[in-house]
């Protein structure tokens, strides 16, 4: 069972962003990046220029800069082979 873990995004003049409970980095491109929040619900940033700023597992705190576009949350896509089997 999925814990309910709260989380703060800080997106500033759409360059520098800022996240807590961070689970994982799942993807960085200079045009998306993919995080895993400790909730378990995926957090994708899509923009240009995307760099990573920082990003530390023990504390759940993440950054990074560039221009942002758009902030999307959903969950992990499943299979469909797992959809059938569960």
């Amino acid at each position: 069972m999925e814990q309910t873990q709260n989380h703060i995004l800080t997106l500033s003049s759409q360059k520098q962003i800022t996240v807590t409970a961070v689970k994982q980095v799942i993807t960085v491109t200079d045009e998306k990046i993919i995080l895993q929040l400790l909730s378990g619900v995926f957090l994708t940033l899509s923009g240009k220029n995307l760099k990573l700023g920082n990003f530390s597992a023990s504390t759940g705190a993440f950054s990074a800069s560039g221009s942002f576009f758009s902030v999307k949350y959903g969950q992990e896509k499943t299979s469909f082979i797992k959809r059938i089997l569960k």
